[in-house]
């Protein structure tokens, strides 16, 4: 049940960004977008596997801030040019 939850969501959030921001942004906007989230979690992932040093609190936080930075540089401004 939580599988499908998840993919609901994850449709729901794709659908409700297309009425918000799909005409004025291209293809590849979206994508940079898409990459930028994703590529987020690579330096928790490699800092998990080989830095032994590293905490929980510290990943949750770095993936915290990393959230709010690509919040207000890439999808604000998606948000803000399609009006």
């Amino acid at each position: 049940m939580i599988r499908r939850a998840a993919i609901v969501a994850i449709l729901l959030g794709g659908y409700f960004y297309y009425l918000v921001a799909g005409e004025a942004y291209a293809l590849v906007s979206i994508g940079l977008i898409s990459f930028a989230a994703v590529a987020q979690f690579a330096p928790a992932v490699i800092g998990g596997i080989y830095w032994k040093g590293g905490t929980r609190a510290g990943a949750l936080a770095g993936l915290g801030a990393g959230f709010a930075v690509w919040v207000y540089t890439l999808l604000l401004h998606a948000f803000a040019k399609s009006g």
